[in-house]
């Protein structure tokens, strides 16, 4: 081998490792976007409930059972809203 031949072998090698290096770098730029606007997504989505989208507990379906029994009577500073119970569901 000529010392011509073993320059473009070890160019080509170079070369081909920044490609992998870019295509490993795109991947990972693309996944953390796509989790990003995942987030907001399920963020707006979400932005009325106070369990954020999770449907699984007691204390979940405790507070739709009460939003279901009361109405909003004001929302304060920090967004909390007062409830008054308007009629009393059961025991």
């Amino acid at each position: 081998m000529s010392v011509e031949e073993i320059a473009t072998i070890v160019l080509l090698t170079e070369l081909l490792r920044m490609i992998v290096q870019y295509i490993i770098t795109f991947l990972i730029i693309t996944l953390a976007l796509s989790f990003a606007f995942f987030r907001l997504y399920t963020t707006f989505k979400h932005a009325n409930d106070k369990c954020y989208g999770c449907s699984g507990c007691a204390i979940h379906d405790q507070m739709l059972k009460k939003k279901k029994n009361c109405r909003v009577l004001s929302t304060s500073i920090e967004g909390k809203e007062k409830y008054k119970l308007v009629s009393k569901i059961g025991n």
